[in-house]
């Protein structure tokens, strides 16, 4: 399926959880969509349901596109998401060390199981071409794979493929 495919890509309540799909999964009632199947993002996650929508009785065009966010917009927009991924993998770390920290979806603790999936899950994200590509491919992902195996606090002179 092709991001432009589906209305929620370009929809100002997707982009704010201000629907039903976007929040929980729901289907937007009086919605004309077809389902269709959303490939595997890993060896180990499964496909997954979804629809692509081609007309919504709460559509509202988003204003700034993606194409739309500067340079600084966008770095920072890179920072938050490896910054989240490797707030998850200090969580799960945490967790199979003993401590206790909670889901960010659902408030829910963390158990050793979830914090051993989150590991492999995140390992394949660091390791996927998405991260690659998301990085401009100027990350050592198993620089940094290794960095967090040892607790170590990741710097950007670390990470950078040859260094600065």
């Amino acid at each position: 399926m092709a991001r432009s495919d589906t209305l929620c890509w370009d929809c100002v309540h997707a982009a704010h959880n201000k629907c039903s799909w976007a929040r929980s999964f729901v289907p937007v009632e009086g919605w004309v969509a077809d389902k269709t199947v959303v490939a595997k993002q890993s060896v180990r996650s499964p496909e997954s349901e979804s629809y692509i929508v081609r007309s919504c009785p709460q559509f509202e065009r988003d204003k700034k596109n993606i194409s739309d966010i500067d340079d600084v917009a966008a770095d920072r927009l890179i920072h938050d998401i490896i910054a989240y991924a490797i707030r998850e993998w200090k969580k799960a770390v945490g967790t199979l060390n003993g401590g206790r920290f909670r889901n960010d979806a659902n408030g829910q603790l963390i158990t050793e199981e979830d914090a051993k999936r989150m590991l492999v899950e995140l390992t394949d994200f660091f390791k996927s071409a998405w991260f690659a590509t998301l990085t401009g491919n100027c990350i050592d992902s198993e620089r940094l794979l290794s960095a967090l195996r040892k607790n170590e606090v990741p710097t950007v002179a670390m990470l950078t493929k040859g260094g600065f």
